[in-house]
């Protein structure tokens, strides 16, 4: 599904397509205490070990770290896992666990998005002395999961994001938000139709 000419929705696994080189960039979304205990977290944690230490090493108090970020480069090449901060617990207190209750954080996406871009721009080209456009940028349907957030909403904030850093250059990244399982893939994209 193409939301934007750069920004597009697929189904694949973006674990494998790091590990494999496909892209060069995945953001994840994750709690302020140093969990990454579910999730795809859990899944990066297990198999980028130094992504997880980055992110109980990462110098901010969890109090301050909503709207910040986090990140492990890869050794060899240019490859980065940014650990985002966008959301500040991994559950709510008192809720009853059948109740879904929306954690994450709106107030602070879209200029942490922003930064993050930022960041890969400045990292980018100095890595690799290559052009924007060869750059891929992967994530999953942040926020949309574990914390419960909006969709439409947050893929809105992005695209904003994403326009307001690259807008105006004439070569862009590519940004892919994949979902691995196709059902929930599906189910993302008839909820995303009225972005398109």
């Amino acid at each position: 599904m193409q939301l934007t000419p750069q920004i597009h929705f697929i189904q694949d696994d973006l674990i494998k397509l790091f590990k494999h080189d496909k892209t060069h960039v995945l953001i994840h979304g994750c709690n302020c205490l140093s969990t990454m205990g579910k999730g795809i977290a859990l899944y990066i944690r297990r198999e980028f070990p130094y992504a997880y230490q980055a992110d109980k090493q990462f110098h901010l108090d969890k109090s301050q770290r909503l709207g910040k970020f986090s990140y492990w480069k890869k050794p060899s090449k240019a490859g980065w896992i940014i650990n985002a901060y966008t959301q500040y617990n991994y559950k709510s207190q008192g809720a009853y666990p059948s109740q879904k209750v929306d954690l994450f954080s709106y107030d602070t996406f879209e200029q942490q998005m922003k930064d993050i871009f930022q960041f890969l721009n400045k990292n980018w080209q100095a890595e690799t002395n290559k052009s924007l456009d060869e750059l891929v940028i992967s994530m999953p349907m942040i926020g949309c999961g574990l914390a419960g957030g909006n969709p439409v909403k947050i893929v809105s904030m992005l695209i904003n994001a994403f326009n307001d850093v690259y807008g105006k250059m004439d070569k862009k990244p590519k940004l892919i938000i994949a979902e691995k399982n196709y059902q929930t893939y599906l189910d993302f994209c008839e909820q995303l139709k009225p972005l398109i």
